[in-house]
């Protein structure tokens, strides 16, 4: 596999940083994580796992507790080779805007009467706050680990989000004070 894809690589990379895992805990650290981007499906961890592993960037490793038996999988040799050339070099894309469905929707916020864009910005940092605090509490437990760079990660996220809400509070400021965007 020359080039990966974005969730090749991560799945990659949490073999890496947490050593063997089962296809179902792969899917758990998905689920938990505080981005959207990858969804943890069983549609795509199951089937990306046993691509990685035909191309023998990991292995399978049965194990056993008590009498029940699973695969984890561990990153070999090539596999700790592609993701070094996964993670480098920065390409222009990773420098891009992102994708964000409240950015999108902003620029059509004048197809709305004023009561329904500002229903719309107030929800929209309502559900902000939300993420901000749990990736609060994120970095806080992250923060007590050893892994500097999954903190630093969760930081970026934070940081994003806050702009985000930084952003939509000054669209909401902006309406209050003289209406400016209405259409």
């Amino acid at each position: 596999m020359s080039d990966l894809s974005e969730l090749e690589g991560a799945v990659l990379g949490i073999l890496w940083s947490d050593g063997p895992q089962t296809a179902y805990a792969i899917r758990t650290r998905f689920r938990k994580s505080p981005s959207s981007h990858f969804s943890g499906s069983a549609g795509a961890i199951y089937p990306l796992v046993e691509r990685i592993t035909k191309v023998g960037l990991v292995k399978a490793v049965a194990t056993s507790r008590g009498k029940r038996s699973s695969t984890s999988y561990e990153l070999t040799e090539n596999g700790c080779m592609a993701l070094q050339n996964w993670v480098v070099p920065v390409k222009d894309w990773m420098a891009a805007v992102e994708f964000d469905p409240i950015r999108t929707r902003v620029h059509f916020l004048g197809s709305l009467d004023s009561d329904q864009q500002d229903r719309f910005l107030h929800e929209a940092m309502t559900k902000l706050e939300a993420e901000v605090k749990a990736t609060k509490k994120l970095v806080s437990e992250l923060a007590t680990s050893k892994d500097n760079w999954r903190t630093w990660g969760a930081r970026g996220a934070l940081a994003v989000l806050q702009a985000r809400m930084e952003w939509v509070r000054a669209i909401i400021d902006s309406l209050a004070t003289d209406g400016a965007g209405t259409s």
